[in-house]
């Protein structure tokens, strides 16, 4: 749903990871949810309310990354799904029951940046993918929202 990068270990850390018996490790975890927790946990996020006003804002922020310059390809109506259930999730962390335009700006480099693909233009002028989300984000105005 998301991409981001959490960077490569050192070169000793590396060792270290090969060395390590994770499988042995695994089974001394504890679990920190039961799967009951984690379904009704799952149920909260998706009962979490989004007004009309979010949902055309999300739309229009994904036609505008069909349409700028600086896309050669731009995010698809599953990339809208996933920003919506990022956006939900969000919400739910911050202990609202209803998303707001700014979860949506938070989320969206994660969502968005492994499906766009920069233009040769962009790419030219050594933008990155962060960078042209930011410049739609700009472009778009945002929603009026009241709280639930």
């Amino acid at each position: 749903m998301i991409c981001t990068s959490l960077g490569y270990p050192s070169h000793q850390d590396a060792i270290t990871i090969l060395k390590d018996r994770t499988r042995e490790q695994l089974t001394g975890l504890t679990p920190v949810l039961t799967a009951e927790e984690l379904i009704t946990i799952r149920r909260d996020v998706q009962n979490i309310h989004v007004a009309d006003s979010i949902y055309d804002y999300i739309v229009t922020l994904t036609e505008h990354t069909r349409t700028d310059s600086h896309l050669a390809s731009g995010a698809s109506p599953r990339a809208s799904l996933s920003l919506l259930n990022m956006a939900k999730a969000m919400a739910f962390l911050n202990l609202r029951d209803y998303v707001i335009p700014e979860d949506i700006i938070t989320v969206l480099p994660d969502v968005f940046g492994h499906r766009i693909r920069l233009s040769h233009t962009a790419k030219a002028k050594g933008m990155t993918q962060k960078q042209v989300l930011e410049r739609v984000i700009d472009s778009v105005a945002l929603p009026a929202t009241t709280a639930r």
